[in-house]
């Protein structure tokens, strides 16, 4: 590509990502989940980079066997001979600072990336070509940057083994591995959420599927809205094609303060000590790392195109709630179990694309009727199938009524017969796990306040 400007780089940036990643392997695997070969702009540091991977596959990367390396495929002189190594090795004192550096480079990359696909859009322009196939290309490449760019596929298990590895001794320290989500069966049936998996939260209208995600949501805020202020703060995202942010806002003050949500509607009067509360906890609650989208993508593009943008503008979400997928719609579409089905697919991918626990609810289908007794499972989803099989955890709720024969057999199963002590605003509510790829399923009882938006383990 003629250029006649400078082309972005940052050359100090690259020397210190090289030199942090002959300094130790955590900074190799950091560098190659952010870099690859081209993201480099020197041509020397390019091959210094393979060479890095290279080495990294074989074993211990350290100097001496850099440069044996380098010298047995002929690459060594042209990057500068052993003095360039070591040149590399101590433009940085530690390893520590991988990851920003590495950003650095990628910026930077990403620019050069839109300034060769505008110049040859401009150059397709002069010669003719139809606006639509000149435009393609640039909408693609503007769409990988600002999603943070898509990696190969391909990857040798040599830099996919030491992330197993870190859970391993993580585990044996006694860490957790997941997000605690505030509910004790979740914790204990899959260690918390975890990472790039979906979890599809499912059940008849009216049984709190809403109020169960807000209360995940809002513990996991709890937690890393205490970060310290010199570590990157972990985030909450809520998408919610059902409510106004400003409801979503009322009842997450609910389940702080304790006090109804009818409340909030003016239905009843606040005390004294209920406007006191509320005024701490609304200063609190200002200052949680949560994020809220009220306005509904209609598609499954439109879904994925809402994802890429929040996390190109927001990478610190480590969870993000969609309620709920049946009202994502799909113009054209004849069938709402394709529409559901496309939606699905968009989320299990930004799963993985941006290593994100994805909460998705879901309705269970209309036939199944009120039937107290029927207990939903994944095949009840509305537009199961490819809903139930992208999703890696299926959580089904359903509210035990005591007129029901249900009501005896849970007693029995989950409370040693012993009838559990509810107050007048609270409903027995069954959690089952009924999906669970990588872990195991399990199945519960807990407490549901409807008018509070809380839920509690059952005594």
């Amino acid at each position: 590509m003629e250029s006649k400007i400078n082309l972005p780089q940052n050359l100090e940036a690259e020397r210190a990502v090289l030199g942090a990643m002959m300094r130790g392997r955590e900074a190799i695997l950091t560098a190659t989940e952010i870099l690859l070969p081209a993201s480099f702009y020197d041509r020397r540091h390019q091959v210094v980079y393979q060479a890095i991977l290279d080495c990294h596959q074989e074993g211990v990367v350290d100097l001496p066997m850099l440069a044996s390396h380098m010298a047995g495929n002929g690459s060594l002189d042209t990057i500068g001979g052993v003095p360039a190594l070591i040149a590399l090795l101590q433009s940085v004192a530690t390893s520590a600072n991988v990851e920003y550096h590495a950003g650095l480079v990628r910026q930077a990359w990403n620019k050069r990336r839109l300034l060769d696909r505008c110049y040859r859009t401009i150059e397709g322009i002069g010669k003719g070509q139809e606006i639509e196939d000149c435009t393609a290309g640039l909408q693609k490449e503007l769409k990988e940057v600002t999603a943070g760019g898509e990696r190969s596929g391909f990857q040798s298990l040599a830099f996919v083994v030491p992330f197993i590895e870190a859970r391993i001794e993580a585990n044996a320290t006694g860490q957790q591995m997941g997000y605690p989500c505030g509910v004790d069966l979740l914790n204990a049936a899959s260690y918390g959420l975890q990472p790039s998996e979906l979890v599809v939260i499912g059940g008849r209208p009216a049984t709190g599927k809403s109020a169960f995600g807000l209360f995940i949501c809002h513990h996991l805020a709890d937690i890393w809205g205490h970060t310290p202020v010199d570590k990157p703060k972990p985030k909450v995202a809520i998408i919610s094609a059902e409510m106004s942010k400003e409801t979503v806002a009322a009842r997450l003050l609910s389940q702080a303060t304790g006090i109804s949500g009818m409340t909030f509607r003016g239905g009843e009067p606040f005390t004294e000590n209920e406007k006191t509360s509320l005024v701490n906890a609304a200063v609190k609650l200002r200052y949680l790392p949560i994020l809220l989208e009220e306005r509904a993508p209609q598609n499954a593009v439109q879904l994925e195109g809402v994802i890429d943008r929040l996390m190109s503008l927001e990478p610190e979400v480590k969870v993000l709630m969609l309620d709920y997928i049946q009202l994502i719609a799909r113009s054209g579409a004849s069938e709402e179990r394709i529409r559901i089905g496309d939606c699905a697919l968009v989320l299990k991918a930004a799963c993985k694309r941006y290593n994100l626990c994805l909460l998705c609810l879901s309705q269970t289908r209309r036939d199944m009727g009120d039937d107290p007794n029927h207990i939903p499972r994944q095949g009840d989803l509305f537009g199961s199938g490819i809903l139930e099989q992208a999703a890696d955890v299926i959580v089904l709720l359903h509210t035990v009524k005591p007129d029901s024969k249900l009501w005896p057999k849970m007693i029995g199963r989950y409370l040693a017969g012993i009838e559990p002590k509810l107050n007048e605003d609270e409903v027995l509510l069954f959690v089952n796990i009924d999906k669970n790829r990588n872990a195991i399923c399990k199945s519960g009882l807990l407490a549901s306040d409807r008018r509070k938006q809380s839920f509690r383990t059952v005594e």
